[in-house]
């Protein structure tokens, strides 16, 4: 029973920590070309969103582990496009909303 309890934990966090790995590497994404004026960031803006992206695939690939029997995470489907998540449901709004929740304090943080 614990068992249980703990990797629901786990796998909730994990599912915010993807979520806001892919928010950031976006938006560094859409910034690294909005400023057309000067470059002098852009390599550093390129070297942090190459780290998360190492960091995503790796929790993509942890979560793939930890919740085999639900769809499998592709990293290039998740950058592409604004993904479905697996793990929102239709008939659980209230999970989605927490967990974007999360995911958007997260990235206010770092704002």
């Amino acid at each position: 029973m614990v068992t249980a309890t703990t990797s629901t934990t786990d796998t909730d966090s994990l599912v915010g920590r993807i979520e806001v790995l892919v928010a950031s590497i976006k938006r560094r994404s859409q910034r690294l070309y909005k400023d057309t004026d000067g470059n002098k960031a852009h390599p550093k803006i390129r070297c942090k969103i190459r780290e998360e992206k190492g960091i995503l695939t790796l929790a993509v690939e942890k979560y793939n582990r930890m919740v085999p029997d639900t769809e499998i995470l592709c990293l290039e489907k998740i950058l592409s496009d604004d993904t479905a998540w697996p793990w929102q449901q239709p008939h659980s709004d209230s999970v989605g909303l927490t967990i974007k929740r999360r995911a958007f304090d997260g990235i206010m943080a770092v704002r």
